[in-house]
């Protein structure tokens, strides 16, 4: 996974510029495929204002399908140049 995230996961196979041909399908049936509830918390700063965070409580045993989903699409998260990008995790 990108840095623990699902989503970003599912976000790299977009990057052929056709979001139909994705493996993962579209984020609305990823997320009610992979998570077993969506929560959306209001934080609130110092200023006063409110934002909206929105947690993910991911199904962990039906995340590890993903990689027979995807296995036979080419892997986007390769070393570029000898370097690792800054987005791979390890």
């Amino acid at each position: 996974m990108l840095n623990g995230n699902p989503l970003r996961f599912r976000d790299v196979f977009n990057l052929d510029g056709n979001p139909r041909l994705n493996p993962l399908g579209s984020r609305t049936v990823f997320e009610q495929r992979y998570t077993d509830d969506i929560k959306t918390v209001p934080i609130k700063t110092k200023n006063g204002r409110t934002f909206d965070l929105t947690v993910y409580d991911w199904n962990l045993s039906r995340l590890q399908e993903i990689r027979h989903r995807v296995g036979d699409r080419p892997d986007h998260r390769r070393r570029a140049r000898g370097r690792r990008s800054c987005w791979v995790s390890t």
